[in-house]
């Protein structure tokens, strides 16, 4: 059975430029949320998330310009049960470099508030995953200059407010790059990311690491491909006996 076309929405930013959509996500009455990155008049990039309902009629348009009034990216998206939007990504800072921003809408569209990570290494933090625990914690997770290390993961527990809790940072064997794109959850509040890493007489494999509910490293699984070669991990997902599994090329 052939599948049939319900609609289309198109949007079109303030700089008549090109924008491009990362992130998806559906809430329980039919809505959709899109998120990504769209130019502004002034010719560079901002967050722009898009509600739709469930007919492809735009319901609003939220976005979000950095301090640095130059290239804001988003590549994440989430919802909490209370109808609020999160969006993470890549945002240059004032006297930064990129860093990790994340941004609460409520239902309506109207910013609550935005947390941002500046890495050690004040340059390039990119964001590149988001996920919601029960309690209305979020987790970004993506990679992030160090000092004295190149690019590591980093994961950000924000408390409901926008409070940073903690940041752990996973520096690969080869103590080069390390770029986490997906997080995962699980019942007991450990947290699951994963990504490519650098090794240590490999090229890049696979690196999924597993923290507990305070951000400290439970293990670390590094799978290196037949082909020694560059081996990235973009999506993780978890059964209900605790099983984790990962996959990418």
């Amino acid at each position: 059975m052939k599948s049939k076309e319900q609609w289309v929405a198109r949007y079109n930013g303030p700089g008549n430029w090109w924008d491009c959509a990362y992130a998806i996500a559906l809430d329980n009455s039919g809505n959709i949320y899109v998120t990504g990155e769209s130019y502004d008049s002034d010719t560079w990039p901002d967050y722009a998330t898009v509600k739709y309902d469930s007919s492809g009629v735009e319901q609003w348009v939220a976005r979000y310009n950095g301090p640095g009034d130059s290239y804001d990216r988003a590549h994440a998206i989430a919802l909490d049960n209370s109808g609020n939007i999160y969006v993470t990504g890549q945002s240059i800072g004032s006297g930064t470099n990129y860093d990790y921003a994340t941004v609460k809408y409520d239902s309506s569209g109207v910013e609550q508030w935005v947390a941002r990570y500046n890495g050690p290494g004040n340059s390039w933090d990119y964001a590149y995953a988001i996920a919601l625990d029960n309690s209305g914690n979020i987790y970004v997770t993506g990679y992030s200059g160090g000092s004295g290390t190149y690019e590591d993961y980093a994961t950000v527990k924000y408390d409901s407010s926008g409070v940073e809790q903690w940041v752990a940072r996973y520096n690969g064997p080869g103590n080069d790059w390390d770029r986490a794109y997906a997080i995962a959850l699980d019942n007991s509040g450990n947290i699951y990311v994963t990504g490519g890493s650098r090794g240590s007489g490999t090229y890049v494999d696979y690196a999924t690491v597993k923290y507990d509910s305070s951000g400290v490293e439970q293990w670390v699984a590094r799978c290196n491909g037949p082909g020694d070669s560059l081996d990235y991990a973009y999506a993780i997902a978890l059964d209900n006996s605790g099983n984790v599994y990962v996959t990418g090329g």
